[in-house]
């Protein structure tokens, strides 16, 4: 589980990347909550 959160969250960098390429604000604002919820993940399975 805990790399999975990792992989997800390089997946998701690469979707910022690409919405940041097209102006495209609604996928760009969900893939930035997409990771944050993964950083909570790691937080959670990593440090707590």
């Amino acid at each position: 589980m805990r790399w999975l959160f990792v992989g997800w969250s390089v997946a998701n960098t690469l979707w910022v990347f690409y919405a940041l390429r097209l102006p495209s604000m609604s996928l760009l604002s969900s893939q930035i909550v997409f990771c944050l919820i993964d950083v909570a993940g790691m937080l959670h399975y990593w440090i707590l």
